[in-house]
């Protein structure tokens, strides 16, 4: 079962509504601890106590996080995710996410007008996980795609997946830091 949509699914007021009822309806088909929930998120509404209840019930539940994040710098999010939150609060909210539900970090990585992620976008990337590795956040790993789907923000065309040989070295630079880390092109 997964909350996603186009849109922060955390956002709706009745989120940990959403949850026990997914959780009822669980237990009344004997499917809890059988089927994965999976929460995708941005993360940013971690701070709401509603919000943290949810998740908590949803680690209940079998139930884990794949929680956005694209980018490590300011710039990086702004142009990819039109969000001015700050890695830092990024980081803050993947560390309340973390300690509630077990987290995947989920990246969507991608060629823009041909070229790949700058080093520097590359480098604050590894350097977030690395931040994570060191202050004991307890992630999962990292999930780490190309383009899955047309996408609908106004530089589309600008788009293009990355080369395989390109994810893999990246995945490799993550593995390095002692995470888990599933690809794909």
């Amino acid at each position: 079962i997964a909350l996603s949509g186009n849109g922060e699914p955390t956002s709706a007021a009745e989120f940990e509504q959403v949850i026990e009822l997914i959780g009822q309806i669980l237990g009344e088909f004997r499917l809890t601890n059988r089927i994965k929930l999976v929460l995708i998120t941005n993360g940013s509404l971690m701070h709401r106590p509603n919000v943290r209840r949810g998740i908590r019930k949803m680690a209940q539940l079998n139930g884990e996080i794949w929680f956005k994040l694209d980018s490590a710098t300011s710039e990086g999010r702004l142009r990819i995710n039109h969000s001015r939150q700050k890695p830092e609060t990024a980081m803050t909210n993947l560390n309340t996410a973390a300690r509630l539900c077990p987290t995947w970090i989920q990246t969507a990585v991608f060629a823009l007008d041909g070229q790949p992620p700058e080093m520097r976008e590359r480098e604050a990337y590894l350097n977030f996980l690395s931040h994570c590795q060191d202050h004991g956040t307890p992630l999962r790993g990292v999930l780490l795609y190309s383009l899955a789907r047309p996408s609908m923000q106004p530089e589309a065309q600008r788009l293009s997946p990355l080369p395989q040989a390109w994810i893999d070295a990246f995945a490799s630079d993550i593995r390095a830091l002692g995470l888990e880390t599933k690809s794909s092109a």
